[in-house]
């Protein structure tokens, strides 16, 4: 009974099942009952330790049993990420660590692993100098970062710098740390800049969930910053989760690009305005950035919703692209207003008028590799198939 309910508690995560083993000899819980040579768990110490652990809890016993001087460096390793090297822990941490990276493999709280190969988590690296170093349970290492590192926003800084200055480390590399500490050392474009990288990367692998997460990393990084880059990077997931076949998604992130634009296109004119003539002349070059924006914005919408069934929606947003001048927008941009228009009027019974739309429509998306367009317009433009002869 006693082991069941410790493995519920644990939730089967056995570093915690350990931990919580360890807690009930430490609080003297394992007792003899007098006279005897039988062994027995006190139940009032039981149920205090089965309430559940937080993981400020779980994390304080991860360390607590360490010498006081490595858990410093325990500490700044949480901060590094999924792996990390000899070189960087010393660069970040400072003095020779080599010692104290032994006592920690030894002890099962770090693992290492060789030079080349995968790293733990799906994180690609190239030469790192000694190989790299990972935690055994990224649970604890989560709980500790988390809970008890005090000093992140330097240890980020730092690693940040480490990575930017490092010569001769492959671009993946790179990038990959650069967008992991970029956020934390108050570098947040440089770091939605290097998750957009790497999302392109991904999606040329054909790697597409990885993708996707990666986008929504590079929109998280962005929140109430860079607005022209963020409105631009929905648009980008929006295509993605298009090619996906997520047209209510898509949808969702055409609109709020759209919404960004215009947001952010008022702003800048207002500004310009109160700035004098020459601000206003380069308000107003942004302002058909802008419009450009929501131009696609709106194009992309439009096929969204007609792949979603929702063709009165189509019809709205061609309409109030048509409105923003449809027609001095840069080609990819118009490749896909014109598929969504020759796709409505498809649906509104005109084909013929529809035909030279998307014809155009696909020629330009697949001399540019706009697969959205392609998608979008191939089921419309491939001939019927032919019945054989009987």
């Amino acid at each position: 009974m006693l082991v069941e309910r410790l493995v519920i508690r644990a939730g089967g995560n056995p570093g915690l099942l350990v931990a919580l083993a360890g807690e009930i000899t430490r609080r003297g819980a394992i007792r003899r009952q007098v006279g005897s040579e039988e062994w027995y768990v006190a139940a009032d110490e039981l149920d205090t330790l089965l309430a559940a652990p937080s993981p400020a809890w779980f994390a304080v016993r991860a360390l607590e049993d360490l010498p006081g001087e490595i858990q410093a460096m325990v500490r700044t390793c949480a901060a590094l990420g999924p792996r990390f090297s000899a070189d960087e822990i010393a660069q970040i941490h400072g003095g020779d660590v080599a010692a104290g990276l032994a006592w920690l493999v030894r002890d099962r709280v770090l693992e290492q692993g060789e030079t080349r190969g995968t790293a733990p988590r799906g994180i690609e690296h190239g030469e790192t100098g000694g190989g790299w170093y990972a935690f055994c349970d990224p649970a604890i290492q989560d709980a500790i970062v988390d809970h008890l590192l005090d000093d992140r926003e330097p240890v980020h800084g730092r690693t940040f710098h480490y990575w930017a200055e490092r010569p001769g480390v492959a671009a993946i590399e790179r990038l990959t740390r650069l967008a992991f500490h970029g956020a934390g050392a108050h570098e947040p474009v440089t770091a939605a800049t290097c998750w957009i990288a790497l999302a392109r990367a991904a999606q040329g692998r054909g790697e597409l969930d990885d993708a996707e997460q990666l986008l929504d990393r590079a929109l998280r990084c962005l929140t109430g910053a860079a607005p022209r880059l963020r409105a631009a990077t929905l648009l980008e997931r929006a295509r993605l989760r298009y090619a996906r076949g997520r047209f209510a998604a898509a949808r969702d992130d055409a609109r709020s690009a759209r919404r960004a634009a215009e947001q952010t296109g008022r702003a800048e004119v207002h500004a310009g305005v109160h700035a004098g003539v020459h601000a206003g002349v380069h308000a107003g070059v942004h302002a058909e950035v802008h419009a450009e924006v929501q131009i696609d914005a709106l194009a992309i919408e439009a096929l969204a919703v007609t792949a979603a069934g929702d063709p009165a929606a189509a019809s709205a947003a061609i309409t109030a692209a048509v409105a923003l001048d449809a027609d001095d927008v840069g080609v990819a941009v118009r490749a896909r207003i014109l598929g969504a228009i020759g796709l409505d009027r498809v649906r509104a019974g005109q084909p013929d008028a529809a035909a030279p739309a998307l014809q155009l429509a696909a020629a330009l998306a697949e001399v540019l590799g706009d697969r959205l367009t392609s998608t979008a317009v191939a089921q419309v433009l491939r001939p019927p198939r032919r019945r054989p002869d009987r």
